[in-house]
């Protein structure tokens, strides 16, 4: 296994992916992990940003397991949502809004 990895985690509607990249850009791991998805009134769609977090945690987690930590030179995550917080431990402020799918407009 490379010195030279990376971290890459997708956190999309649907899950949590993460991959372990080598530096010839080959997936020396892949975890992932669903994200459930709540449809209160019609029309709308949230998730618990704990849950969130959690998934993220998880599959790095288990995507990290056993690789020395300088072997991981960095990690890359996108995702256009933003979810308050206070002050102190990590503590959502509430659920994120999302658009399943097919849905934007």
């Amino acid at each position: 296994m490379s010195d030279d990895l990376v971290l890459a985690i997708d956190q999309c509607t649907s899950s949590t992916k993460c991959l372990l990249v080598d530096p010839a850009g080959m997936v020396v791991r892949e975890e992932n992990e669903p994200v459930p998805i709540r449809y209160p009134p019609p029309g709308c769609a949230e998730q618990d940003a704990g849950e969130i977090l959690d998934s993220v945690l998880t599959t790095a987690t288990r995507c990290l397991n056993g690789v020395p930590r300088s072997a991981v030179r960095g990690d890359r995550n996108q995702h256009p949502a933003r979810v308050g917080d206070r002050p102190g431990p990590p503590r959502p402020a509430g659920p994120t809004w999302c658009w399943p799918a097919g849905q934007r407009t």
